[in-house]
């Protein structure tokens, strides 16, 4: 898969399927510990093992693993969550366990806080999004 509207079909894809197929379930009421990444093999996860299993299907599905990175954003409520992000040449569109939709990362309603360096995929970076200062959360 290398044209961007291949690429952005196969994220609806995946996103509509795992979301489908895991259901939401905290690391503390799995495994007792306040954080364990990992993919979600008993049929439950949180947000970050739905991400590591989109990022993982996407790639089989011939998706260049460049493309995608994840993000560490901040919903309304105010806690934590991360997101699996698809880079296009119009965007970069957000796959999302508690989203159904496929979206733009500036039609979300988050914050984006940090981003995997798409270069070295071990190193976060700080994002500055601009619409922080004018939105109210």
């Amino acid at each position: 898969i290398t044209g961007d509207e291949e690429i952005l079909a196969a994220a609806r894809r995946v996103n509509a399927r795992v979301n489908r197929r895991i259901r939401p379930l905290s690391d503390a009421e799995q495994f007792g510990v306040a954080e364990r990444w990992t993919l979600p093999s008993s049929g439950a996860g949180d947000c970050e093992d739905y991400v590591l299993l989109k990022l993982k299907e996407l790639i089989a599905a011939g998706v260049p693993a460049h493309r995608l990175f994840m993000a560490q954003v901040m919903p309304r409520d105010l806690s934590q969550h991360v997101v699996l992000v698809v880079r296009i040449g119009s965007g970069d569109f957000v796959l999302d366990n508690l989203e159904g939709k496929v979206k733009r990362w500036d039609k979300t309603a988050y914050r984006f806080l940090k981003r995997q360096s798409t270069r070295h995929t071990g190193r976060w970076t700080t994002i500055n999004d601009r619409r922080n200062q004018v939105a109210s959360y």
